[in-house]
C-alpha cells in the first residue's frame, strides 16, 4: 500500500498542471500582490511588537515567515517549512476524512465540486485525489462534521468570524460551497498579511470595501478593529464562530477578550487538543461552555482519528453532536 500511494502520489504531482485552476488574477496582477505582501511583511519586521501576545512559538513562526516573505516566491508558500509544518495537511489521516466525505449522500451533488484546488501557494495534490489537496480535503471534513452536527446550511449564514484563518483556505472552500455574507479572519498581523495575499490572488480579497460573490471578506489584526466588528454584528443572527486548533494554540491571556463574544454567534465550529505547552485545553472549553447559555458540557465529540483532540459544536437549533 505504501509503495502504491507514493506511486499514486507521484503521477498526481506530475499532471497538477491539468487540474488545477489558475489564479484569477493576472500576471502582472499576481506580481503587485507578491510586491505587496513583501512590502507589508518588511513593515512588520520593521515594526518591533507587532505579535505581542502570540506567544513564543507563533512569535518564532513569524520571524519564519519573515524570511521566507524576503527570498521565497509567494506563490509556492505551502512549501515552505513554516507554512508546510503548520498548515499543510499531509497526514494518512486525511484517508478517513476523504471517505467520510465520499459517503456522504450529498457527496457528488454538494461537497464533491468544493474539492477542487487552487494553484495559489502551490498545494501538493492529493494521491487519490490529484484536482484537490490534503488541505482542502481536512477543511472540508471540518465543515461536513460541523453540518451533520448541527444541520446548519452555509447559504444561510450570513456572518462567519473565523479565529485564526490560517493562509486563508476555509474561507475560501466556504464560499465555494454557497455562502455569501461577511467573513472576518482574526490573525496574528504576518498571517494576516498572507491570508490577504491568498485570498486576493484566488479570486477574494481582503478589502472591506469589496464584496466577491455577493459577499465580504475583511482580515484584521488588532483586537479593537476585530471587536469593533463583532460589536456591530447582529447577536444570533445566523453566525458562526470558527476556530480550528487556533484557540487552543492560544495564551489564555490572549483568549480573554474573545469569550465575552461567543454568545453573540448562533453556531460555534472549535477543534481543540487536550493540551497544548502546558495549557490544560479540555478544562479550558469545558469551563468556556458553562458560561454560555446555548452550549453545554457535553456537547463536545472526540476526533477519534486524531487522538487527543476535539471538537466543540453549538448551535440555537440544539441539534449537536456529544461525546
Amino acid at each position: 500500500m505504501p509503495a502504491t500511494r507514493r506511486a499514486l502520489g507521484k503521477l498526481a504531482k506530475s499532471t497538477s498542471f491539468l487540474w488545477h485552476r489558475k489564479p484569477v488574477a493576472s500576471a502582472e496582477q499576481i506580481q503587485q500582490l507578491v510586491d505587496t505582501f513583501r512590502q507589508r511583511i518588511a513593515e512588520l519586521r520593521a515594526a518591533p511588537g507587532s505579535n505581542v501576545g502570540a506567544g513564543d512559538l507563533w512569535s518564532e513562526f513569524c520571524a519564519r515567515l519573515e524570511e521566507h516573505a524576503e527570498s521565497d516566491d509567494p506563490m509556492g508558500f505551502l512549501k515552505w517549512p513554516v507554512v508546510e509544518s503548520t498548515m499543510n495537511v499531509i497526514a494518512s489521516y486525511v484517508d478517513l476524512e476523504l471517505d467520510h466525505l465520499q459517503s456522504h449522500p450529498a457527496y457528488r451533488s454538494f461537497w464533491r465540486s468544493g474539492l477542487r484546488e487552487t494553484s495559489v501557494g502551490g498545494p501538493t495534490p492529493y494521491w487519490r485525489l490529484p484536482w484537490s489537496s490534503g488541505n482542502t480535503i481536512h477543511h472540508a471534513y471540518h465543515l461536513c462534521r460541523f453540518s451533520e452536527a448541527t444541520q446548519a446550511r452555509f447559504e444561510d449564514l450570513r456572518f462567519v468570524f473565523e479565529f485564526g484563518g490560517g493562509y486563508g483556505n476555509l474561507c475560501r472552500l466556504l464560499f465555494k460551497l454557497g455562502f455569501k455574507g461577511h467573513y472576518v479572519i482574526f490573525d496574528l498581523p504576518h498571517f494576516s498579511a498572507l491570508q490577504r495575499f491568498y485570498l486576493d490572488a484566488v479570486g477574494l480579497t481582503g478589502n472591506a470595501s469589496a464584496r466577491p460573490i455577493g459577499g465580504q471578506v475583511t482580515c484584521v489584526s488588532r483586537v479593537d478593529e476585530a471587536a469593533r466588528i463583532l460589536q456591530s454584528a447582529k447577536p444570533n443572527d445566523d453566525s458562526l464562530f470558527i476556530g480550528t486548533w487556533s484557540l487552543s494554540e492560544t495564551p489564555l491571556a490572549g483568549r480573554n477578550w474573545i469569550e465575552q463574544y461567543l454568545v453573540r454567534f448562533s453556531h460555534i465550529l472549535v477543534a481543540y487538543q487536550n493540551e497544548f505547552c502546558g495549557i490544560d485545553n479540555s478544562d479550558y472549553f469545558r469551563r468556556a461552555s458553562r458560561r454560555l447559555p446555548a452550549v453545554q458540557a457535553d456537547r463536545v465529540e472526540s476526533i477519534t482519528h486524531i487522538p487527543g483532540n476535539n471538537y466543540w459544536f453549538a448551535s440555537n437549533a440544539r441539534s449537536l453532536c456529544a461525546a
